[in-house]
Order: structure tokens, then sequence, then C-alpha cells
């Protein structure tokens, strides 16, 4: 059996907690719902919600109501299972949309309300479990050639960045990311900003001024879909 129960969420979408268990069971006083972290992928997808609710001497029936927090403190989805229909213990899922949906730790609270045999009901909460959502990283790198010049001639940096996804790290496209040099103690933008192209990389040309070390770095700015990164410092020598 799949169940889903949308409720309005911060993320401005539909969301919700698909059961995926199904069977009957008896009545409960105790019970869990617990949630691994996971990233915000830049798709839609489930992520998967354990639940399992606990037998009590005496009850007939048991209802669970289940309801996860977001970041912002809105609900961000729900279920509601009850005994012969839902199994005592088994496996929804929240509704996450990658760009859409916050970063940030997410509760999962939840109560059991007890039957007897004249339809008595006694409520019970289930200890709040938490869980984050992450935004997918990215990595920054950064080359020169030559890495020792002298004053007037061009130093090429190449730059290279890539995007976590499920599988790995790949190719971070079309996106602007920055030079920057180290110039008294600061870093500086150099020149304007590059878009990387479908290799994740990007090229500067920066001519040696005077005599000294240059220092050098590749920034690749955050987004709604993704965290930001600078590569490792690239130092040049120049000579007179």
């Amino acid at each position: 059996m799949k169940r889903a129960v949308a409720v309005a969420a911060s993320t401005a979408i539909a969301s919700g907690l698909v059961l995926v268990a199904a069977g009957p069971s008896t009545a409960a006083t105790t019970g869990s719902a617990r949630a691994a972290s996971g990233v915000l992928w830049d798709d839609c997808f489930d992520h998967r919600v354990s639940y399992s609710v606990g037998a009590a001497a005496g009850a007939e029936d048991w209802t669970l109501d289940l309801d996860v927090i977001a970041p912002d403190g809105r609900s961000a989805g729900g279920d509601f299972l009850m005994s012969g229909v839902d199994a005592a213990s088994g496996a929804s899922s929240v509704f996450f949309c990658g760009g859409v949906s916050r970063p940030g730790t997410y509760k999962i609270r939840g109560t059991i309300t007890a039957y007897d045999a004249d339809y008595n009901a006694t409520t019970y909460a289930i200890p709040t479990s938490s869980f984050t959502m992450r935004q997918p990283r990215t990595t920054s790198a950064l080359a020169a050639k030559p890495k020792k010049t002298r004053v007037g001639k061009v130093v090429r940096l190449t730059g290279t960045s890539k995007v976590e996804r499920p599988r790995g790290y790949y190719a971070l496209t079309t996106t602007r990311v920055r030079l920057q040099q180290k110039v008294k103690g600061t870093w500086r933008n150099v020149k304007a900003a590059e878009y990387t192209n479908y290799n994740g990389r990007t090229a500067f040309r920066v001519k040696a001024k005077k005599k000294g070390t240059m220092s050098f770095r590749l920034r690749t700015p955050s987004s709604s879909t993704e965290t930001g990164s600078v590569s490792k410092v690239v130092k040049v020598r120049v000579r007179g």
C-alpha cells in the first residue's frame, strides 16, 4: 500500500510522507521515527524515514501521527498511520527538491493514540528526532604555468570547478568563477569573472608586473543549489 498526505511546507512545494509498508498491528504506547542526514540534490526525490510502534497490553488499536518540521519551524510533511491498515514498523519518505527545499536541521515529531476495547483513548508523544539536509559541495582547483617567470611575462592560470553528485564529483558548467590574487594581505578579484566550460574549466592570463611572489586562488561562488569553495593557493615567483 502507498499513501501520501500533502502538507504545505516552507519550501512552497507539496510535501508528504509516503507509506511503503502495510499490514495489521496492535496498539502501542512507545514508538520512534528517524531519518538519516542527506544531501539536497539538484532534482526532486524522496528521503527515507523509518518508524516503529511498540505494542501495549490492553490496547486494541492505535494511530500514529507524524510531522516533519523544517528549519524555519514550519511543517515540511506528515503522515497518519493506523492499526489494522498499517504495519507497526516500516518506512516512509519526505519529499525534497534541490534549490527549493531549505538546507538545515529537520525535526520529526509524532504522537501515538492508543485505544482500549471500549475505545477509550490515551495519547503519547514519541521522542523527537532530527536529521540534517545540506547542499551539494563544490571543489575548486587552480594550476599556473609557468610557476617561475620574469617581469613583463604572462602567466597562464587554469581553473577547474566540480560539483558533488550522487555518484561522485562532476564538472560544474556555465558557472561564473573568480580568479583572486593576494595583495597586501587581502584577496582581490583579478579582472572579470569567467564562465566555466563544459569541462568545468576556466582560463586566465595575468602579466607579472614586479619582482616577488604572486599568490592566486580560484573561488567558486555558492548558489541556491550548491555551496561555494576556494582552491589551494598557487604561487608564482617573479624575477627581474
